[in-house]
């Protein structure tokens, strides 16, 4: 009930202060804003290292959901309608089902279902329910509860072999003074099946944000690759794409004189990590 409670709090959130790093990602990353939104809005808009630029663009809205690296061999963005997922799997460079990253993000509530397992650990308390993958093959997912404060420090996806097919740990959150919501601010992902990670660190989080339509929209005058059925990308045009290519919304924008130096005490909320 308190995992629930406060996703209900933390209908959205934003950060145009994040420290990104990763390994056996395509491209090296240095900073990100990210921007979600119950249930499926989410963005993810990261730079290179050095002198900056534009590095890669992640998101998600109620439609469809799209990917784009600097550096593809195809330098188009990739679309893929949601029902679709588990055919982006077979084209996508990374891994990314928008889904589960919005339980990772704290803003979609926890479903257990008839089957659920608990599962005791010290200090904690394991969540076992059963899922059908995009690609039809069952899987598990396993959510871990830190008695202490409540909070989901693990979320796990696990396939019919036990095997781990993504898991995100929560290392550090923050708390929202106005609305008492709880954040996870810092974070390990993880694809070993893929031998891919991504550490997040979130700073200056804003809760419940206002936002605007083209915040979690397909990047704008870019060249637009679908996924078709056949999980095959299927070429097409521009189509009606209105800002430019290098077009930040301002809601997304990092503001002047931004550097990445980042420490506990640079929060906007009050933070703490786990013991």
């Amino acid at each position: 009930d308190y995992v629930n409670a406060n996703a209900a709090k933390l209908g959205s959130w934003r950060s145009t202060h994040v420290k990104i790093s990763g390994g056996g990602l395509p491209i090296a990353l240095r900073d990100a804003t990210i921007a979600v939104e119950a249930p499926r809005n989410f963005r993810l808009l990261a730079t290179k290292p050095g002198f900056g630029g534009r590095a890669a663009d992640l998101g998600s809205n109620d439609e469809y959901f799209w990917f784009w690296f600097d550096g593809q061999e195809q330098p188009d963005v990739i679309m893929c309608n949601h029902e679709d997922v588990g055919l982006a799997s077979r084209v996508l460079p990374i891994p990314f089902e928008p889904d589960w990253l919005m339980e990772v993000m704290g803003v979609k509530p926890l479903h257990i279902d008839p089957d659920v397992q608990f599962v005791e650990r010290e200090g904690a308390l394991e969540v076992y329910t059963r899922r059908t993958a995009p690609n039809g093959a069952p899987v598990t997912k396993r959510t871990t509860i830190d008695r202490r404060h409540g909070n989901v420090i693990e979320h796990a996806l696990l396939d019919a072999a036990g095997r781990t097919i993504a898991q995100a740990n929560v290392k550090q959150f923050a708390v929202d003074g106005p609305s008492g919501a709880v954040i996870p601010v810092a974070m390990d992902l993880n694809w070993p099946q893929a031998q891919m990670n991504l550490t997040l660190e979130m700073n200056h989080v804003e809760v419940n944000p206002d936002s605007t339509p083209e915040q979690f929209q397909v990047p704008q005058n870019m060249q637009v690759r679908r996924i078709s059925a056949p999980g095959r990308v299927r070429e097409s045009a521009t189509d009606e794409n209105r800002y430019p290519a290098s077009y930040i919304p301002a809601d997304l924008q990092q503001p002047p004189g931004y550097t990445d130096g980042y420490g506990a005490d640079e929060f906007g909320a009050d933070a703490y990590g786990q013991p």
